[in-house]
């Protein structure tokens, strides 16, 4: 990944810190057959059925949000949506439940922190479905997916989908999330 994945494990490392900065992407257009035009792309989740200026922008800074150039993604920790926060007792059932689907198959990897703890095969154009339950971490930590490709495709990275994370509060609460 080069310096995609310098970048991803800087935010890893101030999410590790208690500084919750939502990721998001854009796209910029030089060349047509090296920049398709939206991609990468955010893919916003909006509490209301209607999508609104404020509710995008509610998202952005929640980070209700996660970043595909290819997968579609349903990821919840606990009823909570990527950008949320589930208070939990150290050792208790963290539910986690996953919908994806990529037209260029791949494989999705959940991490508790900075661990896979999970890894899902995402055959092309199929959608996939898994629940995990996990012991919720003795501290303060975070859930993440993120879907690799298994065929490099030319003018794209491996990397085809981060989610913003679901933060884990775990006693001693914290004053809060940075």
């Amino acid at each position: 990944f080069g310096p995609l994945r310098q970048l991803i494990d800087h935010w890893v490392g101030l999410l590790e810190q208690g500084v919750f900065v939502p990721i998001v992407s854009g796209s910029d257009f030089h060349r047509r057959e090296s920049n398709p035009v939206a991609n990468p792309r955010n893919v916003v989740l909006c509490a209301t059925p209607s999508v609104t200026r404020d509710c995008i922008l509610s998202a952005a800074r929640e980070g209700r949000l996660y970043i595909t150039n290819d997968p579609a993604l349903s990821f919840v920790v606990n009823d909570a949506l990527p950008g949320g926060v589930v208070s939990i007792a150290p050792g208790a059932p963290l539910r986690v439940t996953v919908a994806a689907q990529s037209q260029d198959g791949g494989r999705l990897d959940l991490y508790l922190g900075r661990t896979v703890v999970e890894r899902l095969d995402l055959p092309p154009g199929e959608t996939v479905r898994a629940e995990w339950t996990l012991a919720a971490p003795p501290a303060d930590s975070f859930v993440r997916v993120e879907v690799v490709r298994h065929e490099r495709l030319r003018h794209r990275p491996d990397l085809s989908l981060l989610s913003n994370p679901v933060r884990l509060d775990v006693p001693p609460a914290r004053a809060s999330w940075r």
